[in-house]
């Protein structure tokens, strides 16, 4: 291959790249979520030390459904690029798909029972040192809207406290979680999700009880 076509198709490449990051950044735009609580106790943070959060909150812009099979997917929350093991994270996991849909169009009450529907928060950049994730109980999800096909939105809120499993207690006041997010499924978005599933992270907070 001669220079300057070597020159060539890496311009062209690098042209590729940027437009497929553009891309990505532009299809993620509409997806956004939140979450707040009052108080909140996340021992240890830093070092051997408990720390106590005053009207605590959080945004997310990076919003990813992972479906594991038909039957169990996740919806993680985080904001930017780092590395899960870098960020403050949500994971909602549904192990029954089929079953909230039924129960939401029903307009029964969704119960975040660690069952069904489980909820678990991870703060590995606001504390580094953290052991492992909190876990939502005493919860109810409300949906707006469920739709799990390519294309389709879920969005909706859920109320619930945090747990520390190894001690039992409650970590926090009531904490409200919000979402909306349109899935996509296929590079780049794929791209960007974590390797470590929810089902993962609340394998090992049971474990550890």
């Amino acid at each position: 291959m001669t220079p300057s076509i070597a020159t060539a198709n890496l311009r062209l490449f690098k042209t590729l790249v940027l437009f497929f990051i553009i891309g990505s950044v532009v299809a993620c735009a509409s997806d956004s979520g939140g979450l707040a609580a009052e108080s909140l106790v996340i021992s240890p943070c830093k070092g051997d030390q408990a720390t106590e959060f005053s009207a605590f909150s959080m945004e997310f812009d990076r919003l990813a459904w992972i479906s594991l099979n038909e039957t169990v997917a996740t919806l993680e929350l985080r904001k930017g690029h780092k590395a899960p093991t870098e960020s403050d994270f949500v994971a909602l996991q549904f192990t029954d798909l089929e079953n909230t849909k039924n129960r939401w169009q029903a307009g029964e009450k969704l119960a975040i029972d660690n069952d069904k529907i489980r909820v678990s928060v991870s703060f590995n950049q606001t504390c580094p040192d953290q052991v492992q994730p909190l876990i939502a109980h005493e919860g109810e999800l409300f949906l707006d809207s469920f739709d799990v096909r390519d294309g389709g939105e879920v969005a909706g809120n859920a109320l619930f406290y945090l747990k520390d499993l190894r001690t039992n207690e409650n970590v926090s006041s009531e904490v409200r979680l919000e979402f909306s997010v349109v899935l996509k499924r296929g590079s780049p978005h794929e791209f960007f999700s974590r390797t470590l599933t929810a089902t993962n992270i609340f394998e090992h907070s049971e474990g550890a009880r």
